[in-house]
């Protein structure tokens, strides 16, 4: 399965990420899978179009994050965070950066059925339990700034009146 997420763009935008959290949905395990789904990684993989070729693509590197493992269950979401990678995205890709991630199975043994021991998760495009990206921001300094001056008048003036 690869996804891939557009992220805000713009010089400033790499400084106000706080954190990245990645969200799958596992629908079901069958069988009894080789082992743990991880999570692969590339800052360059930029192509929208979702080619065969992006599962062979030697730029994606293993973040050494396991998703999910044979014995978890199914119907739920399941996190990882992955700010670090997200960060490295913005630093790589300019003002257009994308996030493209990659789950596989790396001690996958694959069956003529094509349909045994695996994980089944919900594909990007699906209605609803879609993979998700979720990204939260530091505040702006100059929001913060406003606030804090705001404060600073407020607590100023009722010092006056009570003082009077």
């Amino acid at each position: 399965l690869i996804t891939r997420f557009g992220l805000p763009g713009g010089p400033d935008a790499r400084r106000t990420v706080q954190s990245a959290t990645l969200r799958f949905f596992l629908e079901d395990i069958i069988g009894t899978p080789s082992g743990p789904v991880s999570l692969w990684h590339s800052v360059t993989d930029n192509d929208s179009e979702q080619l065969p070729s992006s599962y062979e693509d030697s730029s994606y590197t293993d973040s050494l994050l396991d998703l999910v493992h044979p014995t978890d269950v199914g119907q739920q979401y399941y996190e990882l965070v992955v700010t670090d990678l997200v960060l490295a995205d913005h630093a790589g890709d300019g003002n257009n950066p994308m996030s493209t991630f990659r789950l596989q199975v790396n001690e996958a043994v694959f069956f003529e059925d094509d349909q045994s021991h695996r994980y089944r998760f919900t594909m990007p495009g699906a209605d609803a339990n879609h993979p998700q990206l979720v990204l939260t921001f530091i505040s702006e300094p100059s929001n913060l700034l406003l606030v804090t001056r705001g404060l600073l008048t407020l607590f100023t003036l009722a010092r006056r009146r009570s003082a009077a």
